[in-house]
């Protein structure tokens, strides 16, 4: 990386000019950096981040496509039209880790001001120890291996005591995992995702129907 980044981008599912984009796009602009959008609610979503993400310096996303832009190299600020976080650094990435990323780590108010005070705080030597880190953690083989190894622990554990606890437990989580699909912006990103896939089967569609009329031969005469 730079001693200072020169490109940067929001890499986002649910963001747009007028609920993020702008003011990242201030925020910028104030520091020198040309800045891009990019996702479903733009029209432009991205099939191969990690070819994409590798034109950039910064990158203002969330949750997985954080972890992507670290790993391609980028320096990340957590960010996204619900809330900030932060620009990842080795001193704050333990925490921001158990956390995913995600939408718990959005504690603050995005503004033109604060995201230019994270920009500021840019140090690409840093973002490379960041950088190292996902890949060394976050691949598939250790998450696999993860999984693997909590498996073998619940077999090991015996039957739980008391079964109401249990599925009071349950309960609880659906009731946490079902408030998840109710908050700002996932019903407008489902909407784009859903219309995004119908865009790409009705161009498969045509494609395989213009191939057909090419190499199938004409029977018939017209007039």
């Amino acid at each position: 990386l730079p001693a200072r980044p020169r490109r940067a981008v929001v890499f986002n599912s649910i963001a747009t000019e007028e609920n993020f984009g702008e003011m990242a796009r201030q925020a910028c602009a104030h520091h020198g950096i040309h800045l891009d959008v990019l996702g479903y609610a733009m029209g432009a979503p991205v099939n191969r981040p990690d070819e994409l993400l590798l034109q950039y310096d910064l990158v203002f996303a969330r949750g997985r496509s954080a972890l992507e832009a670290m790993a391609s190299g980028a320096a990340v600020i957590v960010s996204d039209p619900r809330g900030m976080a932060g620009l990842v650094t080795s001193a704050n990435y333990d925490v921001w880790r158990r956390l995913n990323f995600g939408a718990r780590t959005l504690t603050r108010k995005v503004t033109v001001r604060a995201l230019e005070s994270e920009i500021a705080q840019f140090d690409g030597a840093d973002a490379l120890r960041v950088s190292d880190r996902v890949r060394a953690e976050a691949g598939m083989t250790n998450v696999v291996d993860a999984y693997e190894e909590l498996y073998a622990d619940l077999v090991r554990e015996p039957a739980p005591a008391d079964a109401r606890a249990e599925r009071e437990a349950l309960a609880s989580y659906l009731g946490w995992l079902s408030a998840q699909t109710t908050m700002p912006g996932t019903e407008e990103w489902s909407d784009l995702k859903a219309r995004n896939e119908i865009l790409e089967l009705t161009v498969k569609m045509y494609r395989s129907q213009s191939r057909s009329n090419v190499d199938v031969p004409a029977t018939t005469t017209r007039p």
